[in-house]
Protein backbone atom coordinates (compact mmCIF):
# COMPACT_ATOMS: atom_id res chain seq x y z
CA UNK A 1 0.00 0.00 0.00
CA UNK A 2 0.97 3.12 -1.11
CA UNK A 3 1.87 6.75 1.53
CA UNK A 4 -0.26 9.45 -0.70
CA UNK A 5 2.57 11.80 0.89
CA UNK A 6 4.90 10.64 -0.95
CA UNK A 7 5.83 12.30 -3.95
CA UNK A 8 6.89 9.56 -7.22
CA UNK A 9 10.83 9.90 -6.77
CA UNK A 10 10.19 8.42 -2.97
CA UNK A 11 7.79 6.23 -4.39
CA UNK A 12 10.44 5.05 -7.04
CA UNK A 13 13.25 4.71 -4.30
CA UNK A 14 10.56 3.21 -1.86
CA UNK A 15 9.32 0.26 -4.59
CA UNK A 16 13.47 -0.04 -6.05
CA UNK A 17 14.53 -1.33 -2.66
CA UNK A 18 10.98 -3.64 -2.18
CA UNK A 19 12.31 -5.39 -5.77
CA UNK A 20 16.03 -5.62 -4.60
CA UNK A 21 15.11 -7.52 -1.17
CA UNK A 22 12.64 -9.48 -3.46
CA UNK A 23 14.85 -10.25 -5.52
CA UNK A 24 17.95 -10.06 -4.90
CA UNK A 25 20.82 -8.00 -6.99
CA UNK A 26 23.57 -10.40 -7.25
CA UNK A 27 24.34 -11.19 -11.10
CA UNK A 28 22.04 -13.96 -11.91
CA UNK A 29 18.96 -12.60 -10.55
CA UNK A 30 17.04 -9.74 -12.78
CA UNK A 31 18.32 -7.40 -15.54
CA UNK A 32 18.24 -4.21 -14.58
CA UNK A 33 16.18 -3.30 -17.51
CA UNK A 34 13.39 -5.57 -16.00
CA UNK A 35 13.51 -4.27 -12.81
CA UNK A 36 13.14 -1.22 -14.21
CA UNK A 37 9.58 -2.58 -16.16
CA UNK A 38 8.55 -3.88 -13.34
CA UNK A 39 9.03 -0.84 -11.00
CA UNK A 40 7.10 1.33 -13.75
CA UNK A 41 4.30 -1.44 -13.52
CA UNK A 42 4.40 -1.20 -9.85
CA UNK A 43 4.03 2.33 -9.61
CA UNK A 44 1.35 2.62 -12.51
CA UNK A 45 -0.65 0.17 -10.35
CA UNK A 46 -0.02 1.82 -6.89
CA UNK A 47 -1.03 5.35 -9.03
CA UNK A 48 -4.09 3.83 -10.34
CA UNK A 49 -4.54 2.49 -6.52
CA UNK A 50 -4.23 5.70 -4.89
CA UNK A 51 -6.58 7.27 -7.81
CA UNK A 52 -9.40 4.11 -7.14
CA UNK A 53 -8.83 4.99 -3.18
CA UNK A 54 -9.62 8.65 -3.91
CA UNK A 55 -12.09 7.78 -6.01
CA UNK A 56 -14.14 5.94 -3.38
CA UNK A 57 -12.97 8.11 -0.65
CA UNK A 58 -14.87 11.13 -2.60
CA UNK A 59 -17.62 9.00 -3.04
CA UNK A 60 -18.15 7.88 0.44
CA UNK A 61 -17.01 11.47 2.07
CA UNK A 62 -20.21 12.56 -0.47
CA UNK A 63 -22.20 10.17 0.62
CA UNK A 64 -21.34 10.53 4.39
CA UNK A 65 -22.33 14.68 3.69
CA UNK A 66 -25.34 13.98 2.07
CA UNK A 67 -27.07 11.21 4.92
CA UNK A 68 -25.73 13.79 7.10
CA UNK A 69 -27.59 16.63 5.26
CA UNK A 70 -30.92 14.06 5.18
CA UNK A 71 -29.93 13.13 9.29
CA UNK A 72 -30.28 17.20 9.83
CA UNK A 73 -33.35 17.63 7.69
CA UNK A 74 -34.77 14.96 9.17
CA UNK A 75 -34.19 16.56 12.49
CA UNK A 76 -35.60 19.87 11.71
CA UNK A 77 -38.64 18.07 10.54
CA UNK A 78 -39.04 15.88 14.02
CA UNK A 79 -38.43 19.54 15.87
CA UNK A 80 -41.26 21.16 13.52
CA UNK A 81 -43.69 18.48 13.61
CA UNK A 82 -42.66 17.85 17.20
CA UNK A 83 -43.58 21.73 17.96
CA UNK A 84 -46.60 21.91 15.85
CA UNK A 85 -48.18 18.51 17.76
CA UNK A 86 -47.21 20.74 20.62
CA UNK A 87 -49.40 23.66 19.29
CA UNK A 88 -51.99 21.35 18.52
CA UNK A 89 -52.15 19.96 21.20
CA UNK A 90 -52.51 23.19 23.43
CA UNK A 91 -55.70 24.02 20.67
CA UNK A 92 -57.15 20.82 21.46
CA UNK A 93 -57.20 21.58 25.07
CA UNK A 94 -58.06 25.15 24.25
CA UNK A 95 -61.12 23.54 22.11
CA UNK A 96 -62.22 21.31 25.04
CA UNK A 97 -62.17 23.61 27.26
CA UNK A 98 -64.15 26.08 25.44
CA UNK A 99 -66.65 23.30 24.65
CA UNK A 100 -67.29 22.22 28.18
CA UNK A 101 -67.64 25.80 29.20
CA UNK A 102 -70.41 26.27 26.48
CA UNK A 103 -72.13 22.66 27.25
CA UNK A 104 -72.20 24.12 30.67
CA UNK A 105 -73.95 27.36 29.54
CA UNK A 106 -76.14 25.46 27.19
CA UNK A 107 -77.58 22.86 29.71
CA UNK A 108 -78.08 25.78 32.32
CA UNK A 109 -80.10 27.62 29.66
CA UNK A 110 -81.95 24.39 29.56
CA UNK A 111 -82.85 23.78 33.18
CA UNK A 112 -83.87 27.57 32.64
CA UNK A 113 -85.98 27.28 29.63
CA UNK A 114 -87.91 24.08 31.66
CA UNK A 115 -88.49 25.94 34.41
CA UNK A 116 -90.42 28.80 32.26
CA UNK A 117 -92.10 26.04 30.81
CA UNK A 118 -93.51 24.71 33.63
CA UNK A 119 -94.26 27.94 34.96
CA UNK A 120 -95.83 28.90 31.83
CA UNK A 121 -97.89 25.34 31.94
CA UNK A 122 -99.20 26.34 35.12
CA UNK A 123 -100.04 29.75 34.35
CA UNK A 124 -102.01 28.26 31.22
CA UNK A 125 -103.99 25.38 33.26
CA UNK A 126 -104.89 28.56 35.62
CA UNK A 127 -106.05 30.53 32.57
CA UNK A 128 -107.95 27.37 30.98
CA UNK A 129 -109.59 27.34 34.51
CA UNK A 130 -110.61 30.81 34.62
CA UNK A 131 -111.41 30.81 31.48
CA UNK A 132 -113.95 27.98 31.87
CA UNK A 133 -115.44 29.61 35.10
CA UNK A 134 -115.85 32.79 32.84
CA UNK A 135 -117.61 30.82 30.25
CA UNK A 136 -119.88 28.97 32.15
CA UNK A 137 -120.74 32.39 34.54
CA UNK A 138 -121.32 33.90 30.63
CA UNK A 139 -123.75 31.04 29.91
CA UNK A 140 -125.27 31.18 33.27
CA UNK A 141 -126.00 35.07 32.58
CA UNK A 142 -127.39 34.47 28.73
CA UNK A 143 -129.46 32.09 30.39
CA UNK A 144 -130.81 34.28 33.28
CA UNK A 145 -131.30 36.91 30.55
CA UNK A 146 -133.26 34.24 28.25
CA UNK A 147 -135.83 33.68 31.05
Amino acid sequence: ESDPSLDDCQLSRKLRVIIDSAVGTGPNQMRQDERERLESELLKYLKMEDLNKNEVIATLNMKISDRESVILELERTAEYQSESLRLLSLDLDRVQTESARQIKTQQERVREKKKIIIEQMGQLENFQEYITKLAEELEKYMEQGKN
